[in-house]
């Protein structure tokens, strides 16, 4: 079974992601794609504050959660990491 992201998901993930990055032109850009796309004005707003508060599918968040700790800062190697 084969699973796609809709360009919808695709985009708020991308938002979001630009929100914790703090790069504006790419809020700015996904915001207007998003909107293009008949996003609602309320969850856009929404997807920038607290994308954990919206009232997504538990797949969507999920999706939501797996990119932003794929696209996140890794965390340094410590050797006790290992050793557990």
């Amino acid at each position: 079974m084969r699973w796609h992201l809709s360009r919808l998901q695709k985009e708020r993930i991308l938002l979001v992601i630009a929100r914790d990055r703090h790069d504006l032109y790419a809020i700015a850009e996904h915001c207007a794609v998003l909107s293009a796309l008949d996003e609602q004005d309320a969850w856009i707003d929404a997807l920038l504050v607290d994308s954990g508060a919206i009232a997504l599918p538990e797949s969507d968040l999920a999706a939501l959660r797996l990119c932003r700790k794929l696209a996140g800062t890794p965390t340094p190697y410590v050797e006790k990491t290992l050793c557990r």
